[in-house]
């Protein structure tokens, strides 16, 4: 894995804002990501925050920030934002620290200059910090967007940057707002999370014909499961899914892919929509779960989405965060302790189901007949297995 030191969002705009960045043609620890996806996974764009003056950023970067504690609280048990104490630094357009906000941090005065500010509930805590010292300056200095446990005044700290003429770092801006939460469970989950980690061997994952199609199938199955208004279709359609998924886990083993990034990215993910709740401000809130679901080969390239970027790296957040809600759905208690435990939302969805190898034919003829009616997803699925043999790597060297 590189480190996440290493990359620049300016330079990954060309496949969308803020697309994820990790290891080339190698096997790589499973590893949350140094950003998080693109949105242009057929997600919506929500209306762009004001400037933010650097006087006075803090305030919005604490509204946000409150909005994103309070909505995480409770979805993940064991996870409270408000336990880890956390730094933001607020960096000038040429990239200086100029100040930061020391959140729940015990000992702020560690970092610079610290003024109490207000902190009312769901904070402990909250410190503007000028002149921030300068080891602790060299120390973010370094940091392009964050960091999981950077030791700060001797505090083990998780760090997300702000400003630095950066759209996406605005702190004024939701999607900062969930990046920092969904990057904060990061650290929770590597402190806490058991089972296998695997391998992210981006470049030799399946992209042949058959395994594109079956997981295109996958989706539009998933994507009938978190939207559907009754009981009875959405658990159909989430058995037409475990019979696909596992369908293709017992076709070709690479696909233990899918339930590794599911693992780590899909729950992060899910906790971003779980967070906003009904605050339809957010990109990924409670009422669009589905967003992330592209559900069409061809239509890869109008969202500036390459066919291995897609199928190995991208859907697994979307995937990931529907299982979940598909669980959450139809009732299945304490998923959250079962994936952190070491299962995969879709191992947890399957067991849950009773889905077992004799039922899988009828159920996929199911989902052929109900999402490809007219067959018309096997040459999508060609045209892009040929794409794929045509592209370099996700993430070149």
């Amino acid at each position: 894995m590189r480190s996440m030191r290493a990359f620049s969002i300016a330079a990954l705009a060309a496949v969308g804002l803020a697309a994820g960045a990790c290891g080339g043609g190698g096997s790589t620890p499973i590893v949350p990501t140094p950003v998080s996806p693109p949105p242009t996974a057929g997600e919506p764009t929500p209306p762009a925050g004001g400037p933010v003056d650097p006087n006075d950023w803090t305030v919005a970067a604490v509204a946000n920030l409150a909005l994103g504690y309070t909505g995480a609280q409770g979805v993940w048990t064991g996870f409270d934002p408000g336990e880890h104490p956390s730094v933001v630094p607020y960096r000038s357009d040429g990239g200086e620290v100029e100040s930061a906000l020391a959140i729940n941090f015990p000992a702020p005065e560690k970092l610079g200059d610290a003024t109490a500010l207000s902190a009312d509930p769901p904070f402990r805590s909250l410190h503007r910090i000028a002149n921030v010292n300068a080891d602790i300056k060299t120390k973010l200095r370094e940091i392009p967007y964050f960091d999981f446990n950077l030791v700060l005044g001797g505090v083990d700290s998780f760090v997300m940057v702000a400003g630095g003429g950066d759209a996406f770092l605005d702190p004024s801006r939701l999607d900062w707002t969930s990046f920092f939460i969904h990057e904060m469970f990061h650290r929770y989950q590597f402190a806490r999370f058991g089972g296998r980690r695997g391998a992210q061997d981006i470049e030799n994952y399946a992209f042949d014909a058959d395994n594109i199609a079956m997981a295109t199938l996958e989706e539009r199955a998933l994507k009938e499961a978190v939207t559907a208004g009754d009981r009875a279709t959405r658990e159909a359609a989430a058995r037409r899914f475990a019979a696909i998924r596992s369908t293709r886990f017992l076709a070709d083993r690479r696909v233990v892919l899918d339930h590794d990034q599911e693992r780590f990215e899909g729950s992060a993910r899910y906790l971003e929509h779980r967070m906003a709740g009904d605050d339809t401000r957010f990109r990924r809130h409670g009422g669009n779960y589905e967003a992330g679901l592209v559900g069409d080969p061809d239509a890869l390239s109008q969202r500036r989405l390459g066919i291995k970027e897609y199928y190995a790296f991208v859907r697994f957040y979307a995937t990931g965060a529907a299982v979940l809600r598909a669980l959450d759905l139809l009732g299945a208690a304490g998923a959250d302790r079962s994936v952190e435990g070491g299962e995969s939302p879709a191992d947890v969805l399957i067991e849950h189901l009773g889905v077992s190898q004799p039922d899988m034919p009828g159920l996929i003829a199911d989902a052929r007949a109900a999402y490809d009616p007219d067959n018309e997803l096997p040459a999508a699925a060609e045209r892009a297995a040929a794409a794929a043999a045509k592209e370099g790597p996700v993430f070149p060297e």
